[in-house]
């Protein structure tokens, strides 16, 4: 008696006696033209299966590096832990000049220019967090700075990119 198995291509037609692999039983006869049915068991253990291992080593993999992340992280450092090594905020007196030779670095600006932007800055008493605030005008700036427009755009935007940072370092000091 033959059974039918549809397969992905097309119907195939088989002996109900279960052959095992490479070997033909007595009687079977190879010119028939038709193919044994696949053991769905073993088509499913020899594909998915490996397919599933993998993907659950990959996830193991991947949850143990970030658990070793998070243990690492300093928001879970036991309170008397030593913060993480970054550098201190400069003193206040300081600030602007620390801050014009990290925006002049930074942007590969002259020290000619970013000494003459100091000048102004200085003289009108202008600090970083002061260049951050939005409703300062760029012609103000620029007046003050004798800088491009362009470059007066990137002070503001480094600006307040910078003193996030600086303020961020400040409490963590006052609590040490």
């Amino acid at each position: 008696m033959l059974q039918a198995w549809a397969g992905p291509r097309g119907v195939i037609a088989a002996s109900a006696a279960k052959v095992p692999r490479g070997r033909s039983g007595p009687g079977h006869n190879t010119s028939e033209g038709l193919a044994p049915v696949p053991d769905m068991a073993n088509l499913l253990l020899t594909t998915v299966v490996p397919m599933v291992t993998m993907m659950a080593q990959q996830t193991m993999s991947s949850l143990k590096r970030s658990s070793h992340r998070r243990r690492s992280s300093p928001s879970s450092l036991p309170p008397s832990s030593p913060p993480r090594n970054s550098s201190p905020p400069p003193a206040v007196e300081d600030e602007l000049e620390v801050f014009l030779k990290a925006f002049g670095q930074s942007k590969g600006i002259s020290a000619k220019m970013i000494e003459q932007a100091g000048d102004g800055l200085r003289a009108a008493h202008y600090m970083p967090d002061a260049i951050s605030e939005i409703t300062l005008s760029v012609d103000r700036l620029r007046e003050l700075t004798q800088l491009p427009e362009g470059v007066v755009y990137s002070l503001c935007h480094f600006a307040r990119i910078w003193c996030g940072k600086v303020d961020a370092k400040r409490p963590k000091l006052k609590h040490h």
